[in-house]
């Protein structure tokens, strides 16, 4: 796996686990293939689903998973969720300093998925000891 795939793999699945996914390898398998990572914007596109938005083509990852949360509840707690009234973390390292980073959502992630939030951490150059 090259080093661009496992970012995109990390976002994905990052972005998953703030949504509430109820198993993130089940919801990484049934979304990854419906989607493909541009290089130039590091952002997911889907490759199925027509945008709402003028001048774009397919639709962006916010979009695509509030479908997706509303066709297959069952991948996210059973929650049936309307598009709109989605909530909308970014597709981002939430750890990263700057004005998108959100401490809170990080623990969220954190919290569903604890590799993954280590992982995070490290990436976003946390240095703290976070074995138990």
């Amino acid at each position: 796996m090259t080093a661009l795939e496992t970012l995109a793999r990390k976002l994905l699945r990052a972005e998953l686990a703030a949504r509430g996914a109820r198993d993130l390898d089940a919801a990484e398998a049934a979304i990854a293939p419906r989607l493909r990572f541009d290089p130039d914007t590091l952002e997911h596109i889907a490759v199925d689903v027509i945008s709402a938005k003028a001048g774009h083509p397919n639709a962006d990852l916010d979009e695509f998973l509030a479908v997706t949360m509303k066709s297959n509840p069952e991948l996210f707690g059973g929650q049936s969720v309307a598009p709109g009234r989605v909530g909308q973390p970014p597709a981002h390292n939430p750890f990263l300093p700057g004005p998108r980073q959100s401490l809170t959502e990080g623990m969220r992630i954190f919290a569903a998925d604890e590799n993954l939030g280590r992982e995070l951490m490290r990436d976003a150059g946390f240095k703290m000891d976070l074995d138990r």
